[in-house]
């Protein structure tokens, strides 16, 4: 049995995207997602995310559900901000991180330090209430 290097890995991923993609398409499908690929000796496996055309994913539910609470009025959900020197799209929340989307790749940050930026930017999504 041959090991499976990363560079394979990749391969194999950047297959199952195109794939997914075909599928998304013909099922109306607006978001499919692979997580971080795990492997050993014996295979991989791969969390799976998607979204129908419309829909929400669970990150922007659980962020618009909580904004209030922590500091953000309900407009942050996929509202884009300047942070980090950035345009960052808001997508969600993961337990004390936001999501962000930056020219197409993810990231996180904190979101008391979100806060604190747009309440000094006076943004209107910094809930001041």
């Amino acid at each position: 049995m041959e090991l499976v290097s990363k560079t394979k890995l990749a391969e194999i991923r950047k297959d199952f995207e195109a794939a997914l993609a075909e599928v998304a398409k013909k099922h109306g499908v607006a978001d499919v997602q692979l997580g971080t690929i795990r492997f050993d000796t014996d295979g991989f496996r791969v969390p799976l995310t998607a979204r129908f055309e419309g829909g929400e994913s669970a990150d922007a539910k659980a962020l618009r559900m909580s904004a209030k609470f922590i500091g953000f009025n309900d407009s942050i959900v996929n509202a884009t901000i300047s942070y980090a020197n950035r345009q960052c799209k808001v997508v969600g929340l993961k337990r004390t991180k936001l999501l962000l989307e930056v020219e197409g790749k993810s990231m996180t940050a904190p979101v008391d330090q979100v806060v604190r930026v747009l309440k000094q930017q006076k943004s209107e999504h910094a809930f001041m209430g």
